[in-house]
């Protein structure tokens, strides 16, 4: 975890200037989608009573609301750069803290 923190307190300078500040959460998901790009047959949903297997990897994350829990959707995350994780991870949360929040930024989470 000391890794970790030093990496985003490098990147906290790094992208000091794009206004970008990288979460532990933003790590959490990259790691999360680089897993589930690496082994795809963890990448999957129960429907039915069968296991299907999912082409996209689309992470959830969870943000806390006055009014309770939202789980706005990043979608195809093992594509994204760290940054783009983070860009996206910092749009959606103030689009949820905006209620600008549109349906299909929320529906299809996974990492729950």
């Amino acid at each position: 975890m000391d890794a970790c923190v030093q990496r985003r307190a490098d990147l906290i300078r790094g992208w000091q200037r794009d206004g970008l500040k990288p979460s532990y959460v933003d790590f959490v998901v990259k790691a999360v989608a680089s897993a589930l790009g690496a082994c795809p047959r963890m990448n999957a949903r129960v429907d039915g009573g069968q296991i299907v297997l999912l082409r996209e990897v689309n992470i959830g994350v969870a943000v806390a609301l006055q009014e309770g829990l939202v789980v706005p959707v990043i979608r195809a995350a093992d594509a994204m750069t760290l940054k783009q994780i983070a860009q996206e991870s910092s749009r959606l949360v103030r689009a949820a803290r905006d209620e600008r929040l549109v349906q299909m930024s929320w529906p299809a989470g996974r990492s729950r």
